[in-house]
């Protein structure tokens, strides 16, 4: 059957707690809160709340017998077995015939709170109460602002990079000149004339061996990168790594990124000579090489190492011997000597998987012959072939493999072989000419004539004279030349189809020198681009400056 719910009826008058222990009913509260006594309802005895509990019984039977329902009726979960009846109420003796008060059976008498509560045959059923609502789901946005920031730190971002002007475009390289013709010997007197032999010019029998301009490493433009890598003096430099990405970032070409260390290297570290001559070197770290910024070469190669590293260029640092400062070739009959090690260069693997030799300790400069450092860019130590390198670098005996070269030298092979190459200064190597190039390869000459040639990085690289010094050279003049005020130097004519500088059958003499220099002013102003012809008009009528690149002695 349905039940008929109603509203419950009002709950009963309260009670409170006479002096006398009794409990009674408390008269209607007034308006005044002091009035009215309160209930403690969190900390009622054991009595109060037997007799509260025994007066809900009695209530809700009597409200479920008002609505007209039997025992059957009652949900089970709230019948209980019937309550033995209520005992009478200990309280004042009442006059006989009296009603109780309100209708209402009288109370049962307190028991003392010491005696323990009488044990219920029936339980309350407490519902389960149900769970909340579920959640629900977070956008992204506020997922992300409730949810705790990733602690994790983040890689370094690469610094943006810098707009560069666009690399200067090689020219084409021309198709190589035909040889000179034979001399018509017809005219000549009977006697005996040799004819004279021209060395042999490089021949490519196809453009496969050099695809492009740009793959040389030697003929490279690297004007870009050199100012680029002037951009970051070290005194500004705030770490390693940031100094690597400011350097690099730019390029994309892996010489580029490798040019650019070695360059600043030049720029901002100096060798130190002083601890060098007093045998007083201390060892150093990238990091003490970048603060002081003063180095001997295995500082220079720490410091390169720790830049390729930093941006992902996998580099080496090797110790071993090398012919620099204070090194004299062996003299007749003089025993070999035993391995030294005193210098530190690098190695690069490429991005073909070969391994590119790099001294950037004597490509930033070298010492004068006084002991005090010059600094002065050497482009052949960072663009020379492992072949040239290996030359004047010899890394330890039990790590041959480090010569990156086949076959591989001993140690005895590389002290006892003869340097018999010219004598190159510094402005040899700074003005970037290529030794493989230079002519003759002897330093000693045999009296005669003699052709000379030299030419600047590779043989791709064209020369215009618009753009460099005049070339000249100096020594024993022809015989019909030996006159007063005809001696001294004599410009040298620029090939324009092999470029480079030559001067042919030059008449050189027993015991004498011959020198190539370059006119670096005249009258006190740069010489830059002046020309030949030029030179030749003012050749000694103003005053004028050489410096000398490279040296031959005649037997």
């Amino acid at each position: 059957m349905s039940v008929r719910r109603s509203m419950p009826p009002p709950p009963p008058q309260r009670r409170v707690e006479s002096t006398n222990g009794h409990a009674v009913v408390a008269a209607k509260a007034s308006n005044t809160d002091s009035q009215a006594p309160r209930i403690d309802w969190a900390n009622l005895s054991k009595g109060d709340k037997e007799v509260l509990f025994s007066w809900l019984d009695e209530f809700f039977a009597a409200y479920f017998k008002r609505l007209g329902l039997s025992s059957g009726d009652i949900p089970s979960q709230i019948v209980k077995p019937a309550a033995p009846p209520m005992p009478t109420r200990n309280t004042q003796p009442a006059a006989s015939g009296t009603a109780p008060v309100n209708g209402r059976p009288p109370l049962p008498v307190r028991k003392s709170t010491t005696e323990a509560a009488p044990t219920a045959k029936h339980s309350l059923v407490v519902p389960t109460p149900s769970l909340p609502a579920r959640r629900p789901d977070l956008s992204l946005q506020h997922r992300a602002e409730s949810e705790p920031a990733n602690t994790t730190a983040a890689p370094p971002k690469p610094p943006p990079r810098r707009a560069l002007p666009p690399p200067l475009k090689a020219s084409p390289t021309p198709e190589p000149a035909l040889p000179p013709p034979r001399i018509n010997l017809s005219t000549r007197p009977t006697a005996t004339v040799t004819a004279y032999q021209y060395p042999s010019e490089p021949e490519y029998t196809s453009e496969s061996e050099y695809s492009a301009v740009e793959e040389c490493l030697r003929c490279r433009d690297y004007t870009a990168v050199d100012e680029h890598a002037s951009y970051f003096p070290r005194e500004n430099v705030e770490s390693i790594h940031q100094l690597a990405w400011d350097l690099t970032s730019p390029f994309d070409h892996q010489f580029d990124k490798l040019r650019a260390i070695t360059f600043w290297l030049h720029l901002n570290i100096s060798y130190d000579a002083y601890s060098f001559l007093n045998n007083c070197v201390k060892p150093s770290t990238p990091d003490s090489t970048l603060k002081s910024g003063m180095a001997v070469c295995e500082g220079y190669a720490g410091l390169f190492s720790a830049l390729a590293l930093a941006v992902g260029l996998e580099s080496i640092t090797i110790s071993g011997h090398g012919k620099g400062f204070g090194y004299a070739p062996l003299a007749a009959g003089e025993p070999l000597p035993s391995y030294s090690a005193g210098h530190a260069w690098n190695a690069v693997k490429l991005e073909d998987g070969s391994w590119k030799l790099i001294d950037s300790c004597w490509a930033g400069g070298a010492l004068g012959s006084d002991g005090v450092f010059i600094r002065r860019w050497d482009g052949f130590h960072f663009a020379a072939t492992n072949e040239e390198f290996g030359e004047r670098h010899f890394p330890d005996p039990k790590e041959p493999w480090k010569q990156f070269v086949e076959p591989l030298k001993t140690w005895e092979e590389y002290i006892s072989a003869v340097d018999d190459m010219p004598t190159m200064t510094s402005g040899f190597g700074g003005g970037e000419y290529a030794r493989h190039l230079l002519y003759p390869r002897t330093k000693m000459l045999q009296p005669g004539r003699e052709r000379f040639y030299i030419k600047k990085k590779c043989e791709h690289f064209r020369e215009r004279e618009e753009e460099e010094y005049v070339h000249v050279v100096m020594g024993p003049l022809d015989a019909q030349e030996r006159t007063p005020g005809r001696a001294g130097w004599k410009s040298m004519a620029l090939d324009e189809a092999n470029g480079g500088w030559r001067y042919d059958r030059l008449m050189v003499a027993r015991g004498e020198k011959v020198m190539i220099a370059i006119v670096t002013t005249v009258n006190g102003a740069d010489a830059r681009g002046m020309g030949k012809a030029e030179y030749d008009r003012v050749a000694g009528k103003v005053s004028m400056s050489w410096e000398v690149l490279c040296q031959w002695e005649v037997a």
